[in-house]
């Protein structure tokens, strides 16, 4: 990890990288074949074999399916994601290394403050959401060790009985717990991973406003330092014309790399978006209809709601960090006005409006070519599931 990435991600990839879902670029093949190996024997079985338990098993009613079904949506739906981390591991590392690009750098001292802010922010949202994920793992491998009954934290197939305590149940236990853990610490990495990026570039939008309001200022720092001892007005007039143009055309290659880097942003990361938005409009209605089926103040209660907190939290990153570079975005136009144009060449005019008109189109994140990143889709998911649940509860 090169200075920046780390500062921003380092908590992040440094678990990914533990479990091999994010490879170093020496021993590529041997992160690839670990990280297989942790995703067929850790991650892949608790989905299915809770779907077994659901087909096959006797007694099965809505119950026990609101007990199982959000960890098979939650559990399935991470099946989905890591496996394009292993697929596309060069696609997202060229993706994430994006933020590192020449232009993405090359910051005045004033606007250090802008990107020491995203740091903040990304590094806050990873140990934030990491420990939260861990605290909703943590409590629900513990909710079985309040109980009088052998019994595993998901009623899974297995074809021997548990129920009866010993070596089985601690064994198969340990390989529960353990598979849903590595879950949790992974999607505590992914999430605050991929909703980071989408605050950098939302961050860089800020950068390019500070860029295009203060064109002028700049520029007569820059005269001054090329222009020590100058007194030819007109040389001066003409050196600052040239500047201010300059810093125009270099405002309008940064718009263009962002654009680029939210493009490629959105082709490696929409799908797995678009099945995390699909899986929590289900995982969030059966969590609420499991809320409502346990006893109030028990562990199992708690547990529940520390998991609901944690899916909405999951789908936020997405939405809220969407928002803001919509909303960024959105007032490039208004920035590059309130600039001192009125001074500008008639070649930087021109130039003006030409990067003003194609500012007027807002950047807009989707997941899967279907939903926008926003708020309103946000609303929109806690919408559809309060909706099913409706519908669950007369059944």
């Amino acid at each position: 990890m090169t200075q920046l990435v780390r500062k921003l991600f380092s908590l992040n990839l440094s678990v990914m990288r533990l479990f091999g879902f994010y490879p170093t670029k020496n021993y590529k093949n041997i992160y690839r074949v670990y990280a297989y190996t942790v995703y067929i024997f850790f991650v892949v079985p608790t989905p299915i074999l809770t779907s077994l338990y659901l087909l096959f098993g006797e007694n099965v009613d809505l119950a026990l399916v609101a007990q199982n079904a959000f960890s098979i949506g939650e559990t399935g739906c991470f099946v989905f994601k890591l496996l394009q981390f292993i697929r596309n591991s060069d696609k997202i590392r060229r993706c994430i290394y994006m933020v590192e690009s020449p232009i993405f750098t090359n910051y005045v001292k004033t606007q250090e403050q802008i990107m020491d802010d995203c740091v903040h922010v990304c590094t806050r949202n990873s140990n934030f959401f990491q420990f939260f994920c861990i605290l909703t793992a943590a409590s629900w491998a513990a909710v079985p060790l309040f109980g009088k009954e052998y019994r595993l934290p998901l009623d899974i197939w297995l074809p021997y009985d548990v129920t009866r305590g010993g070596l089985p149940y601690i064994l198969s236990y340990i390989f529960l717990v353990s598979g849903v853990s590595i879950d949790s610490v992974l999607n505590g990495a992914i999430d605050p991973l991929i909703g980071g990026l989408l605050y950098y570039a939302a961050t860089q939008i800020k950068i390019l406003k500070n860029n295009l309001e203060n064109i002028t200022k700049y520029a007569e720092e820059q005269l001054l330092s090329e222009m020590k001892g100058e007194d030819n007005y007109e040389k001066i007039i003409e050196l600052k014309s040239k500047i201010v143009y300059q810093r125009l055309k270099f405002c309008v290659k940064l718009h263009k790399t962002i654009l680029n880097f939210v493009e490629e942003y959105e082709g490696t990361f929409t799908s797995m978006v678009f099945v995390q938005f699909s899986a929590s409009v289900v995982v969030i209605c059966i969590s609420c209809l499991q809320l409502i089926i346990v006893e109030p103040f028990t562990m199992s209660f708690f547990s529940m709601v520390i998991f609901i907190n944690a899916v909405l939290m999951e789908i936020l990153f997405y939405c809220y960090y969407g928002t803001i570079l919509f909303e960024e975005s959105f007032s490039l136009t208004t920035s590059a006005y309130m600039s001192e144009w009125y001074e500008y060449s008639l070649k930087s005019k021109r130039g003006l409006i030409i990067f003003m008109e194609r500012c007027k189109k807002p950047i807009i994140v989707t997941s899967g070519k279907i939903l926008d990143l926003s708020l309103d889709t946000f609303t929109t998911i806690l919408r559809r599931s309060y909706s099913l649940l409706a519908v669950l509860k007369n059944y």
